[in-house]
């Protein structure tokens, strides 16, 4: 270790993640693109961070399994949000008579890619209800 303390960098670590799960928790689909952008790099920016406080600390890396799952419980609640929010939107514009839009067809399109990566979800047993990721994930390890 260098001029870090152990303490200092279990302080930095803990401040860290609790960022990460703050951010992760932002639901992207109501930002601009400009903000979802800065967002999806300040993630990346503190999971760099934490693995290499983890490396500094010289310890097993046992936060990157904690790191794994919660980047994939992060796809997964983006994806459901989408799948959500692109349904509505869908049936707003059908509502309307604006199924011939060019907006409907884009909107469209990002369905059946929702709806791909939910299979490949399910094709590998993870199912896609509305329950709470993480329960059903840690029942099955």
């Amino acid at each position: 270790m260098t001029d870090s303390t152990e303490h200092q960098l279990k302080e930095a670590h803990r401040a860290l993640l609790s960022a990460l799960h703050k951010c992760e928790k932002i639901d992207t689909a109501k930002l601009p693109v400009s903000q979802r952008t800065l967002l999806e790099r300040r993630i990346d920016a503190l999971r760099i961070s934490l693995v290499l406080i983890d490396k500094e600390a010289d310890r097993e890396p046992d936060s990157d399994d904690a790191l794994r799952l919660s980047a994939f419980e992060s796809v997964y609640e983006e994806l459901s949000t989408s799948m959500t929010a692109v349904s509505a939107e869908l049936e707003k514009l059908k509502a309307s008579g604006r199924e011939k839009t060019v907006r409907y067809k884009e909107l469209f399109g990002q369905k059946l890619m929702n709806n791909y990566i939910k299979s490949l979800f399910e094709r590998h047993g993870i199912t896609f209800d509305n329950a709470d990721f993480s329960e059903s994930h840690r029942s099955r390890t």
